[in-house]
């Protein structure tokens, strides 16, 4: 099946998302489950989950296209990759902390 949210205010918890990062909680497919120990689960928050789903190196798509772009890689979806490219773009993906702004200048 797919996955889905009902009888929730779905922008209200989309603000709660952004003014307090990520929160603690499960989806409950059986309501006859005991009441989660929130207290054993991980805290996202503890983790630096950019730099886990980041490129640990620099990956260029579209060698040789036109227009120049850095792009860093915080959780890029692979879409934004391809219409860029599809775009006539040269698109250099950097990991979160590669410090590009020394090389600015080799972009458009």
């Amino acid at each position: 099946g797919v996955p889905g949210l009902a009888g929730i205010d779905t922008r209200m918890l989309t603000k709660k998302i952004r003014d307090n990062g990520a929160l603690l909680g499960r989806i409950e497919v059986d309501l006859a489950a005991p009441v989660p120990d929130f207290g054993t689960m991980q805290n996202p928050n503890d983790r630096h989950l950019a730099a886990e789903v980041s490129l640990k190196e620099p990956k260029v798509y579209g060698k040789g296209n036109t227009t120049k772009v850095i792009g860093v890689d915080c959780g890029m979806k692979f879409n934004i990759i391809r219409q860029l490219v599809k775009r006539d773009v040269e698109l250099t993906v950097v990991p979160w902390d590669y410090p590009f702004a020394a090389e600015m200048h080799k972009y458009d």
